[in-house]
């Protein structure tokens, strides 16, 4: 019996620029620039090209709309469901996550001046806390669709800080991800071209390709620029069926979203 169930399913989505307001005081760490940890320390930023209109997206059935800035299309009057958020910044080769809207939060203890808590373990943390700042962190993943196969699933938290499974056709890893978390060199990349694509966090995936573009719509194809930020924002429809599919469409169930 054919699925009804579309290969790339319904969701809403924002991507706002941000940019960190720190009156010239960086937070640093072994001598690397943090994200700020301050609440109102992380700001809306106004690029080009409309993002600072904060326009409304629509993507099915693998195509994207920009919603008319209208009081029609606002997730609250289309009674969409949050699906996630993430802040994201780029700097030296670093890409930092945090799983929350960084404009309106404190970010972990909010101290930046204390010592680095990413990349360790951040259980226990009182319930008004968020996160603090970690790099993009990868899972390995089965390929439900095709059993057998591998691919990385990109996350807030993970084992692993490369891409799990890569080959050299893969011309999405080199856009999307600085040298830092790749593969290219390692054994992991001669096993094959059955090996490797990836999914994972949604909200994660659409800041990693808002950050290889230009923000005025043109496609870098070299570096990116340090202290760039993006918030991303994704919502469903309220409904159990489109909850459930887009969970599926990140854990790789319906298909690989980059090959």
């Amino acid at each position: 019996m054919a699925s009804n169930i579309p290969i790339s399913p319904e969701y809403y989505f924002r991507i706002i620029g941000l940019h960190a307001n720190e009156n010239g005081h960086d937070r640093q760490v072994d001598g690397d620039w943090r994200p700020p940890r301050g609440k109102g320390k992380t700001k809306y930023k106004e690029w080009p090209s409309g993002w600072r209109e904060y326009a409304l997206f629509h993507h099915q059935d693998g195509t994207t709309i920009r919603l008319l800035n209208t009081p029609d299309n606002t997730p609250e009057s289309l009674h969409l469901e949050p699906h996630g958020t993430c802040s994201m910044y780029f700097d030296q080769g670093n890409i930092w996550v945090v799983d929350c809207d960084a404009t309106r939060h404190t970010i972990y203890d909010g101290d930046d001046n204390d010592n680095d808590a990413s990349d360790l373990s951040q259980s226990g943390l009182t319930e008004d806390r968020t996160n603090d700042w970690s790099h993009v962190h990868f899972t390995h993943v089965d390929i439900n669709v095709d059993p057998g196969q591998k691919m990385s699933y990109v996350a807030y938290d993970g084992r692993e800080k490369k891409l799990i499974y890569q080959h050299r056709d893969q011309v999405w890893a080199k856009k999307l991800f600085p040298d830092r978390y790749s593969r290219m060199g390692d054994r992991e990349v001669e096993r094959g071209a059955q090996l490797g694509g990836l999914v994972g966090e949604l909200p994660i995936l659409l800041g990693l390709v808002a950050l290889s573009v230009d923000p005025r719509g043109q496609e870098r194809t070299v570096g990116w620029d340090d202290k760039r930020g993006v918030l991303v924002e994704v919502w469903t429809r309220r409904s159990q069926q489109h909850i459930d599919t887009l969970k599926q469409y990140e854990r790789g169930d319906l298909v690989k979203i980059f090959k």
